[in-house]
């Protein structure tokens, strides 16, 4: 009842907030603040429900964005913010991980080749079943093959868990681009397809380099100077994807990483890293929330329905059955459910046009709808049956937002 009290009193000073009537200095922060006080309101919720916290925070986000309570507004301020919050998480996912997967060649072996199963299924059915053009069938492909790990380490604390995550999506990325070339090549798809796989190779090339500097230059070697010294860094570095084009998340990916090969200054910045990445992770979750418009599923395409079957078949028989017998594990792994929204709300949504803006108006609106599609079962159903099955480690004691 309390939560429902204040989130009720966030939406009032909201809907009386100064972008209702004028456009001023602080309609960015007004709407931030409302947008984060209600995230907050509902991953309580959640929790009381004994849903993740994700889904709490893209509800908040879907809530005041533009397909309901148009509270927040598309705001250059915001989208800055959005990917400072995007470097926490990736930064945050990359100190997760060993510094070398824990597997051997068979099961990388074997990820590879299901990754490259599901892409050829998924794309196959969608042009020869469904009637897809080809351009749009190879990236939805593409797209469907993804794995984490970006909201792998809220979900699960098994290293080798995320390691497959790590080898799968590496995989799927590197299809990505490949396609993107190959039709560009071929006429299908305009100039931009090669600045954008560029932007896919160059962002986790940028974000290594960064982390080679932050090892380098010892600029986290005490807590004091950890959080300074990486939120000077990264508000840099934010300006820096902006300006070019980059991908947030791959970039903080890499940088976190890359500075997992200086384990002093690990040591250093994991405690302050930790307590901080809760929070951060609300805010681009909730901000992500609140740039999707669900009226966008209406009139759903015939594409839409055949494109869920398809991937479900494919994903079931080669990315589980086959997987399994290919690199059997000693016991059921969460690979299968692994959230992708992160990334995949990146490539599709991003600032710069995504895929989608490689595309016609009709193939993009098929491929946002698709998109969109898949980025609400992530969130509200395989998120949510992974926390269910894997609950996330216990919380530290100087986490700002529980986990």
């Amino acid at each position: 009842m309390k939560n429902l009290a204040i989130c009720s009193l966030a939406l009032l000073l909201a809907a009386l907030g100064p972008q209702r009537s004028q456009h001023g200095l602080f309609d960015a922060a007004w709407a931030l603040g409302v947008l984060m006080l209600v995230a907050f309101v509902a991953q309580r919720a959640a929790a009381g429900l004994r849903l993740p916290p994700l889904t709490g925070w893209v509800a908040a986000g879907l809530l005041l964005g533009p397909g309901l309570l148009k509270l927040v507004p598309p705001d250059p301020t915001l989208h800055l913010l959005h990917s400072f919050a995007a470097l926490w998480v990736g930064f945050g996912a990359g100190l997760e991980l060993p510094l070398r997967p824990a597997m051997g060649r068979r099961p990388a072996l074997a990820i590879a080749l299901s990754t490259l199963g599901v892409f050829l299924a998924v794309a196959a059915g969608l042009a020869l079943l469904a009637g897809v053009p080809w351009e749009l069938a190879l990236v939805v492909g593409a797209l469907s093959c993804l794995w984490g790990p970006f909201t792998t380490a809220a979900v699960v604390s098994d290293a080798q868990v995320v390691s497959w995550g790590l080898v799968g999506n590496g995989c799927g990325l590197l299809l990505l681009c490949g396609v993107l070339v190959l039709l560009q090549g071929q006429g299908l798809l305009p100039a931009g397809a090669l600045a954008l796989a560029g932007a896919l190779g160059a962002s986790p090339l940028a974000g290594a380099l960064v982390g080679s500097l932050l090892g380098r230059l010892r600029l986290c070697a005490t807590p004091r100077t950890a959080l300074v010294g990486l939120g000077g860094g990264f508000l840099l570095c934010t300006l820096l994807i902006d300006q070019f084009q980059l991908y947030a998340l791959l970039f903080g990916f890499a940088a976190g990483w890359t500075l997992t090969r200086h384990p002093d200054q690990r040591q250093q910045v994991e405690p302050g890293a930790r307590a901080v990445q809760p929070l951060f992770a609300m805010l681009f979750f909730a901000l992500a929330g609140a740039t999707l418009d669900p009226r966008l599923l209406w009139p759903p395409a015939t594409a839409l329905v055949q494109n869920a079957l398809i991937q479900v078949l494919a994903l079931v028989l080669l990315r589980g059955w086959a997987l399994a017998r290919l690199a059997p594990a000693p016991r059921p792994r969460p690979w299968l459910l692994l959230p992708k929204a992160a990334l995949l709300f990146e490539l599709v949504y991003h600032p710069g046009g995504g895929l989608a803006g490689l595309l016609a108006a009709e193939p993009a609106r098929l491929l946002r709808q698709l998109a969109l599609a898949e980025l609400l079962i992530h969130v509200f159903g395989l998120a949510v049956i992974a926390f269910l099955l894997y609950r996330p480690r216990p919380e530290t004691s100087d986490s700002i937002v529980p986990r």
